[in-house]
């Protein structure tokens, strides 16, 4: 799965839980969160590109569909 690389869509951030986590790498990025409710290492979020997640210390950017899979819904 991979995002769509438009920095409207939303996307899954999975980021280090360290230096205060995907919300930071969100920030740090130019983006914002979207999701109602954040794990420790990922967040749904939207407002910046792909190259600007990974720059700000992204591990990974999953397509939202993801979520399904992770949270056992899907």
């Amino acid at each position: 799965m991979s995002p769509s690389g438009q920095s409207g869509d939303p996307v899954l951030v999975i980021a280090p839980p360290w230096k205060g986590g995907p919300q930071a790498v969100v920030a740090e990025a130019g983006g914002w969160v979207v999701s109602p409710v954040n794990a420790p290492m990922s967040v749904l979020a939207t407002g910046a590109s792909q190259d600007a997640f990974k720059s700000a210390g992204a591990w990974f950017l999953l397509d939202p569909g993801a979520l399904s899979f992770f949270c056992g819904t899907g």
